[in-house]
């Protein structure tokens, strides 16, 4: 099973070559979605198109996520120097 979160084709042919048939790829990016839906389907791989699924369903939520990852984020790059 592979989730994808990043807006941009990551699991493209080249990747995809490498995936067994019997997984499953569920694409939660926004869009575009980071999966090449055709070749997957021609290999015969099970996806899952939910683009932006967490903003679609929870933004409250999803938007509460992100800010305290980006907060960790900017306080690891800077060693705390954000609240």
């Amino acid at each position: 099973m592979i989730f994808n979160t990043v807006p941009a084709k990551v699991l493209n042919r080249d990747v995809l070559q490498f995936v067994s048939n019997d997984s499953l790829i569920i694409d939660l990016a926004s869009k575009p979605g980071g999966v090449d839906f055709d070749f997957a389907q021609q290999k015969g791989i099970k996806t899952i198109h939910a683009l932006s699924l967490p903003g679609k369903v929870a933004p409250s939520t999803s938007a509460n996520y992100m800010e305290a990852v980006i907060h960790n984020i900017i306080n690891e790059v800077y060693k705390g120097a954000m609240p």
